[in-house]
């Protein structure tokens, strides 16, 4: 246990609530002069000993619990009547924030605004991760999905969990700002789930990602919600073993909004002989790379709104007019709107052909750039110059720009030359990582 003295009141406490451990603890936990208070809670503290900690500490600003799962629910209401005894009793209180945690997993904040509120605002931020006990998560959002703020989804989020966060915001409405969705245990039922509670929630920042793009069931659920919810798409992470299916992912005119583009080809092992120049030599055409370097690009100025609906994300590549898949979009006529916003992060790592390189290159949109990681990739020395080259000096650029090179492979290039290449990149960005 640690605190500091101020005034004769301890101001901040960490402490195990185990009463066998130390008789000391709890005798402070109970002396009233606590104003800012962090536990961990062993699973057989009970119920009363962590009220206790609110009853008896009438100046108490701050407390956070970190409870294991699976823990009764009833303590988030017992700790709201601690706290509104406090206050009915002394007259005030000066409860700010009381701050739950379970399992690491599950955040939940009630927040008093006004120290002299009987009713906190309540916020919960979710992540499933793999190691869940899902019905103990499940429990949780089922009582509080209306005050989900933040929502992290990985493989182990099921129709379930969708379904019982559907449900629970159906009627109370959704706060959700912040939903990363991996869905690739959602089927049609989970995915529909999804999109009704994206589209209730009218403050939200939304993430997609997929990690195995190669599966044709990855594929069909990535188009079956971006072609509902791609208009709000601020993040796109997209992750493949083999290809890159430019048949069918989005273009910019399907993800107006898009911030953040990341993509990621983890290259399996090729036998040499079948494959001396490698899998970039095999696996990637003019199509891909034409689709990545329109993902990069900066938006056209046009005249009127575009019209998307022969840009569908089912459409083969050979129906499809030049301009979504190209960076070329001079067919465009010029005027101050845009049809997409600028990206401030982009990460690409897989390998290409020279002349890919340099078409992607090209096409990058450094205007509102924050971040740019090429990792892992085999650029070679021309084409690395002209990435050099291509990124504005700091005193032109309108954002501060970070740059991640980091295991670029620079094929055929001598220490010393990988050096200098290093060297020039530094200058034009000072905190480059190499």
């Amino acid at each position: 246990m640690g605190f500091t003295r101020s005034r004769s009141q301890i101001t901040r406490v960490v402490v195990d609530l185990e009463s066998e451990r130390d008789p000391n603890d709890q005798k402070l936990l109970r002396s009233g002069f606590l104003t800012r208070f962090r536990a961990a809670v062993p699973p057989e503290t009970t119920a009363a000993e962590v009220v206790d900690v609110v009853s008896l500490n009438s100046n108490l600003i701050e407390a956070e619990f970190d409870f294991e799962l699976p823990r009764s629910l009833t303590i988030v209401d017992q700790l709201i009547s601690a706290k509104n005894d406090v206050l009915l009793s002394q007259g005030h209180s000066s409860m700010a924030y009381i701050i739950l945690s379970f399992g690491g997993s599950i955040v939940m904040t009630l927040d008093y605004t006004d120290t002299m509120m009987m009713a906190p605002n309540i916020s919960t931020k979710v992540v499933i991760n793999h190691f869940d006990e899902l019905t103990d998560t499940i429990a949780v959002i089922a009582h509080y999905a209306w005050s989900v703020t933040s929502l992290v989804v990985n493989g182990q989020f099921t129709d379930d969990h969708a379904e019982t966060m559907d449900r629970g915001t159906e009627d109370k409405g959704s706060k959700l700002q912040e939903l990363i969705l991996h869905p690739r245990s959602l089927t049609k039922r989970g995915l529909e789930c999804m999109d009704r509670l994206i589209g209730r929630s009218k403050d939200l920042e939304l993430s997609f990602r997929s990690y195995k793009l190669d599966e044709r069931d990855e594929q069909e659920k990535m188009e079956w919600i971006l072609s509902r919810q791609g208009k709000r798409l601020k993040n796109l992470y997209l992750e493949t073993d083999r290809w890159i299916p430019a048949k069918i992912v989005p273009t910019r005119l399907d993800l107006p909004c898009l911030e953040v583009f990341q993509l990621v080809v983890n290259h399996p092992h090729l036998d040499p002989e079948r494959f001396p120049k490698g899998l970039g030599e095999v696996l990637f055409g003019n199509t891909e790379a034409e689709w990545i370097a329109a993902m990069v690009s900066a938006p056209p100025l046009q005249s009127g709104p575009p019209s998307t609906s022969q840009y569908s994300l089912t459409t083969s590549i050979s129906e499809s007019p030049p301009g979504p898949w190209s960076h070329d979009l001079s067919y465009l006529q010029p005027e101050a709107c845009a049809p997409w916003t600028s990206l401030t992060s982009i990460h690409i790592q897989l390998d290409l052909k020279p002349w890919a390189w340099r078409k992607i290159i090209k096409a990058i949109d450094f205007s509102t750039l924050k971040f740019l990681a090429l990792v892992g990739c085999n650029i070679l020395v021309e084409e690395f110059k002209l990435l050099v080259d291509r990124i504005p000096e700091e005193s032109n650029r309108m954002v501060p720009l970070q740059v991640d090179v980091s295991f670029t492979k620079l094929p055929g290039c001598t220490g010393a030359e990988k050096d200098e290449l290093f060297a020039r990149l530094k200058e034009k960005v000072p905190g480059a990582m190499t």
